[in-house]
């Protein structure tokens, strides 16, 4: 591009940038890391334990169970990707929770 007979090396950068001639041909979101996976599970039931008048339950007990990663797998983290440090491409941490169960017990009267 010339202003007045000023070249502006700036602005053919940016010609060839958005032609399409940028630094590199590697689409976007192309560096994956190792897959997730994530089972959860979940009991619940509910009990009642006490009548009132004709046959109609009145109190109630209710109960859950939930199991998170139930299968307990490790699932790694990204890779690092720093490019000069020494632990490129090492994968060195985990992602997500291991095995966690939860219980809860309610009363309702």
């Amino acid at each position: 591009m010339q202003d007045a007979g000023i070249v502006v090396p700036c602005a053919k950068r940016a010609q060839a940038w958005q032609a399409g001639h940028g630094l590199g041909t590697l689409g976007r979101d192309t560096f994956r890391g190792p897959a997730y996976y994530d089972f959860d599970f979940s009991l619940s039931k509910d009990t009642s334990f006490g009548t009132r008048g004709k046959q109609e339950y009145w109190e109630y007990c209710s109960s859950e169970q939930s199991f998170f990663n139930i299968f307990n797998i490790v699932n790694f983290g990204l890779p690092n990707n720093a490019v000069r440090g020494t632990g490129f491409g090492i994968v060195s941490k985990t992602a997500g929770t291991s095995r966690q169960i939860q219980l809860s017990l309610k009363v309702i009267y």
